[in-house]
């Protein structure tokens, strides 16, 4: 055989498999840009800000700073993430319409909701007007930035996203800077959102069709829509509390010693299967365009494959806990040493149904998604206050996993049963 002729050969195989690859990297390119997206933004806020801020100001303006982050994540997450999850999820229906001032109307709503609970915060904890009016600011931006993110989300411009927040990470980095000569504590999370969400507007007013020469009022979708909301949203609720809810019982349940031997063997176990969430939002853009009968067999392949992906993630958040532990906080290694099981459990469970929740907000009732998340919520909670009581730290994370049990349960029941909305 002639060399050239090995040659054809060799670029014959290349071109065979070329459009293959083309195809994979095309599937994978979404998943990666929004993983790195969301690590960006979990890096620059836990391994930047808040260890700098530990650093540089006292335990009770730090503890502030913490209540300010809880408060942060449950309402943008809440109000304007899942509004956005409901414009992804009612993209089909609202393609007919030249316009709508829909969304536009909830988003204001929320607004609302937002600033009265801002108050209530202010005034059960008596903060400074300082730090509630730059704070409640801030909370107001990541609201709305959270949802017009959701426009990039549903046409899969994902990379739009992690350039969002990079520039979030500049903006805090230069909020670092001033703090640390005598700058307000909040100003790190008020640049970052403030410079995230100039670039988004600025962004999606540069995109053909925007801004609303479109009809801007009501539509008769209105209705269905607000009531997809308020559902995803209580159960966003539900979850987000609930997520804090560990770290707001064990204190006065246990102490504090408690406290942080829980939070050591659990945070960098938590902060690791977080990656789960920017899956699961691209999966839902993907899932708005597949009609119901195509979605019904993919759900199917999504539960024979359930057991892999628990098995694999439970490796890795208890390989995450066994780690951070020793590394992190060593001192606490082993008294955290008996928790570090059901801490795995927790974790690998909660990630399994978070995967699972795109696919029951896109394609089964939204009703019994709520009614799940309230079983699981009531049962976490009761599971603490009993089960801490009788067996300690133990008992209190092992909580944990029973309530995710129930939870990943229902969420079978909703897929095995095919409940359609």
């Amino acid at each position: 055989m002639r060399a050239s002729d090995s040659g054809d050969d060799a670029r014959d195989g290349k071109d065979v498999w070329a459009p293959w690859m083309h195809k994979v990297r095309g599937r994978s390119r979404p998943f990666i840009e929004n993983g790195l997206a969301f690590g960006l933004y979990v890096i620059t806020q836990q391994l930047l800000i808040m260890p700098f801020l530990a650093r540089s100001i006292g335990e009770d303006s730090f503890g502030q700073v913490i209540l300010f982050l809880a408060v942060f994540n449950i309402l943008c997450n809440v109000l304007g993430e899942e509004l956005g999850n409901a414009l992804i999820v009612k993209a089909r229906t609202y393609s007919s319409y030249r316009g709508s001032g829909d969304f536009a109307a909830l988003l204001a709503i929320s607004l609302t909701i937002a600033t009265v609970v801002v108050a209530l915060v202010a005034i059960i904890f008596r903060l400074s007007p300082l730090f509630i009016l730059v704070g409640g600011a801030t909370i107001l931006i990541g609201v709305v930035r959270f949802y017009l993110i959701a426009h990039w989300k549903l046409s899969l411009q994902f990379r739009l996203i992690l350039v969002t927040n990079l520039i979030y990470a500049l903006g805090a980095t230069t909020g670092l800077v001033a703090t640390r000569f005598g700058g307000m504590t909040l100003l790190p999370f008020f640049l970052g959102e403030t410079a995230a969400l100039l670039f988004v507007v600025s962004k999606r007013f540069m995109e053909p069709g925007l801004p609303g020469k479109a009809d801007r009022r009501l539509t008769r979708e209105f209705g269905a829509t607000a009531s997809l909301y308020w559902q995803l949203a209580v159960a966003a609720l539900v979850i987000n509390v609930v997520g804090y809810m560990d770290r707001l019982l064990i204190l006065p349940i246990l102490g504090s010693s408690a406290m942080a031997i829980y939070y050591a063997a659990s945070s960098i176990a938590k902060s690791a299967i977080a990656i789960i969430n920017p899956v699961a939002g691209v999966v839902l853009a993907k899932l708005a365009h597949l009609e119901t009968a195509r979605g019904n067999a993919v759900v199917e392949a999504l539960v024979k494959r359930l057991p892999i992906l628990f098995s694999v993630l439970l490796i890795a958040s208890a390989g995450a806990s066994l780690g951070g532990v020793a590394l992190l906080y060593p001192q606490y290694q082993s008294s955290a040493a008996s928790i570090i099981l059901p801490v795995g459990l927790m974790t690998a469970l909660s990630a399994t149904s978070a995967i699972m929740k795109p696919f029951i907000i896109r394609f089964y009732s939204r009703i019994l998604y709520l009614a799940s998340n309230l079983l699981f919520g009531g049962t976490l909670v009761l599971g603490y206050i009993t089960l801490a009581e009788q067996f300690g730290l133990i008992g209190f994370a092992y909580a944990g996993v029973l309530a995710r049990v129930v939870q990943l349960i229902a969420y079978l029941v909703l897929l095995r049963t095919g409940a359609n909305r």
